[in-house]
């Protein structure tokens, strides 16, 4: 995911929708205005929480397979430098013979 896109979703799951449930709450209260403004705001922190979530457990998901990748790129250059080392040691046991 390019890094604007990720940028954008963080933002408005972070901060747009929680400010719009405030807004609206603020709104309705100061306006009189007849609408649900609780169960509005209510919903909206309910969707921003749920899409937080996903959205973190998305990036852990993300992040660790990352790390895994350099996990096992690492054991690899490890068992080929343990192979090096096993032939030298064969090498120098038959010299020694």
């Amino acid at each position: 995911m390019p890094s604007k896109v990720y940028e954008a979703i963080r933002w408005t799951i972070a901060i747009a929708l929680p400010a719009l449930g405030i807004f609206l709450t603020s709104i309705s209260d100061i306006w009189e205005l007849n609408i649900p403004a609780g169960q509005i705001s209510l919903t909206l922190d309910a969707i921003g929480l749920f899409l937080g979530a996903l959205f973190g457990i998305s990036k852990l998901v993300n992040d660790s397979s990352a790390h895994s990748e350099d996990l096992d790129s690492l054991l690899v250059q490890k068992q080929k430098q343990d192979e090096k080392s096993d032939a030298k040691d064969e090498l120098a046991t038959e010299v020694k013979k």
